[in-house]
């Protein structure tokens, strides 16, 4: 075998002791590193409410719920609902950054509710979606449903503490944007409170519809689908309004009382033209039924609500560019220009 001569293997050693120390520190620079969480860094900022037999519910917010301060300068309350990941900390995040956009923060509390799938600390649980749809929590006497808790919330606690607020936003991303949605359809809360409530659902994977009706593109038209009992519950509850008192928040709601009142109210869906997949033939018939991604789907459902309820008040904003994500849209330039619209 050939030897190299004595500067080459001098120069080969250098370049091994260079990667090497390369190496070494990138190791200890990523090993310095830890991971970022939403939860330590808004700790200080969670807090409980206690209802039934001494159980609780959790929540972050940017105001002290039980001991209120500087009550006359706050006029607005943005909640963002998290989504399947029940990641309440980094939503809280994202609405506080998009409120110091609007340069409001001053006159605005900022809440995220954190609803459990698991009992860790007394607190109500539910399954991973049954939270989104209203349904009672699993454990508990009595058991209690998601949107009755959120009601409690609000009326009860962050209202009575903080009674200068005139403007409340319940928002929500995907599965926030469901329970948004649809608690917005059964909702008791405008007839409870004398403030604002304004609804902003986005990017939600499915919604209720008030009639049988659903977009055929081949058509170009809202009919009722031909091969309909080939998905029987594709407008039961929580789809449709069929069935409606199967929900287990308001069940002596009707079917004509939600059509007369629904449609006027203060409803935006928020939609990324760029949500366009994840969806595909996975999804189920109920969904699919609403159209074939969420970006058509939340275009499908404002225009039945145009199409059938030429009066009501719900509106849509197209956010450029953004995909399924929900940072970008609540921290968008179309959602923040709305915020400080209805808030001002």
């Amino acid at each position: 075998m050939a030897l190299l001569p004595p500067k080459m293997i001098i120069k080969d050693n250098m370049l091994n002791v260079k990667f090497l120390g390369s190496l070494i520190l990138v190791l200890i620079v990523l090993g310095g590193c830890e991971e970022y969480s939403a939860e330590e860094e808004y700790q200080d900022s969670l807090q409980r409410i206690s209802i039934e037999e001494g159980m609780d519910f959790f929540f972050y917010c940017d105001a002290d719920i039980h001991q209120a301060q500087d009550i006359e300068q706050y006029k607005n309350l943005l909640i963002f609902v998290h989504g399947a990941s029940l990641n309440g900390a980094d939503h809280f995040g994202d609405a506080i950054d998009a409120i110091n956009q609007t340069g409001l923060s001053s006159s605005t509390i900022v809440l995220a509710p954190q609803y459990e799938m698991t009992i860790s600390r007394n607190n109500y649980y539910w399954t991973k979606y049954s939270w989104k749809d209203g349904k009672k929590s699993i454990n508990a006497v009595p058991k209690i449903s998601s949107y009755a808790i959120f009601d409690t919330l609000i009326i009860n606690n962050v209202l009575k503490s903080y009674n200068e607020i005139q403007t409340i936003v319940i928002a929500g991303h995907s599965a926030g944007a469901q329970f948004v949605y649809r608690y917005a359809v059964l909702s008791q809360l405008p007839d409870s409170i004398s403030q604002e409530v304004i609804y902003l659902p986005m990017n939600p994977s499915s919604v209720t519809y008030l009639g049988p009706e659903r977009w055929n593109k081949d058509k170009n038209r809202f009919e009722i689908p031909l091969n309909a009992p080939s998905c029987s519950d594709y407008d039961d509850w929580i789809y449709g309004l069929s069935n409606i008192s199967t929900n287990e928040y308001n069940r002596h709601i009707t079917t004509s009382s939600i059509k007369e009142v629904f449609p006027l109210r203060s409803l935006t869906i928020g939609t990324g033209t760029e949500d366009l997949e994840g969806q595909g033939e996975s999804t189920n018939c109920e969904d699919l039924y609403q159209g074939l991604h969420r970006h058509e789907r939340a275009n499908n459902v404002f225009n039945y609500m145009k199409t059938y309820y030429p009066g009501t008040l719900h509106q849509k904003i197209d956010v450029q560019g953004v995909d399924h994500n929900r940072r970008d849209m609540i921290n968008s330039p179309e959602i923040v220009t709305y915020l400080s619209e209805v808030f001002n």
